[in-house]
This record gives C-alpha cells, structure tokens and sequence, in this order.
C-alpha cells in the first residue's frame, strides 16, 4: 500500500478500478431481471445475452494487437466511458438482439481499456512488490463488490431495470473521466517506448 500510495499513476489506476468495480456489480443480476421479465427468462438465453460481452472482448484484443495506444490513461477512461454508454440501450430495449449488440461493443472497449493499463501496472511496480500489489488490487476488489451486489436489490427494487441501467452508465461514464483531470495518469506511457500496445 505504500508504494502505491508513491506511484500517482497507480494510484489513480487503482482507485478508478474500484469505483468500476462498485457501479458494474449491479449489471449481473440486472441482466438475470431482463432476460426474466423482458425475454425468454431461460437459462439459454442468459447465457446467449451474457456472450455478447465475451465474444466483444475477444474482438478487441485482437483489434488491440494490431493497433497502438500512446495514451494508456486516456484510453483506459475513454474507453470505459464509451463502454458505459453502451449501458443505455440495455437499459430500455425489449429485444434481446439490441441488446446483445450493445453488451458486445461494451466488450470491444474493455481491452484497450485494460491491457494497456495492467502492462503499465506491472512494468512500475518492482519484481518483489508485483504480488502484494496484485494481493492489494484484488482483495479491494473482492471487497468492494459485494457492496454493489447488495445495491443492486434495493436498485431494482426502487428504481426499476432502466433506472439501475442509468446509475451504471453515469457510475461508469463519470467515474473514469475523473482519472483525465490527474494530469500523470492523463499523460501515462509505457516506458521505455512512449507507447503503449
């Protein structure tokens, strides 16, 4: 946690992370709302709604791979920040095909976002500290998650499926664009190269 707290990149990167981690942990059970009031409401089709995301992320590290990102902050908020956007149509749709597409282009946003920036992570943190920090970022995580689990009924209890949509997409939309007004993490490279890929 120390050296975290010296690295300014790190800790933004880190902060952001969970405060992602806090607005997404809501969209599972949403999503399980969905697919039983609005669609089928059976197991196939969950599973078909939940492949766009997975099929979307493996067509972004492709396109990732052969592509370069100078800016690894600025793509690790504005790629998240489009993904987020992605949350709207989910939220009012009635076809599962919509909203299959939506959860797909979310997908393709998350490499860029995520790739670059765990590189980064790794190539500034020293060999002997790489596992207490990955120790750090992943017990917050697990921390902070079920926190937004437990929102997530009184969400849905109170302000519906499109009203749980709309806090994720301000919640992921707002959050990483707060990373662009630190100007380190704004200006974050790989080092070494000055870009990141």
């Amino acid at each position: 946690i120390r050296f975290v707290r010296g690295e300014p990149v790190l800790t933004v990167a880190i902060t952001l992370s969970l405060m992602l981690n806090f607005f997404v942990a809501p969209f599972m059970p949403s999503m399980v709302m969905i697919t039983k009031q609005r669609f089928a409401g059976t197991p196939s089709m969950l599973a078909f709604l939940e492949m766009g995301f997975f099929v979307g992320m493996a067509l972004g590290a492709v396109i990732l791979s052969k592509i370069r990102i100078r800016r690894v902050g600025v793509a690790f908020s504005v790629s998240l920040t489009f993904a987020a956007l992605m949350f709207i149509p989910m939220g009012y749709t009635y076809d599962p095909k919509v909203f299959w597409t939506a959860n797909f282009l979310c997908g393709i946003c998350i490499p860029p976002a995520a790739i670059p920036m765990n590189t980064l992570t790794q190539l500034r943190t020293p060999d002997a500290l790489r596992g207490r920090v990955n120790s750090v970022t992943s017990m917050s995580s697990m921390l902070i998650m079920p926190i937004g689990y437990a929102l997530s009924g009184i969400l849905l209890a109170r302000l519906g499926i499109t009203g749980t949509f709309w806090f994720m997409t301000v919640g992921l939309g707002l959050a990483p664009l707060f990373g662009l007004l630190h100007r380190e993490f704004r200006g974050a490279v790989l080092e070494g190269t000055g870009e990141a890929s």
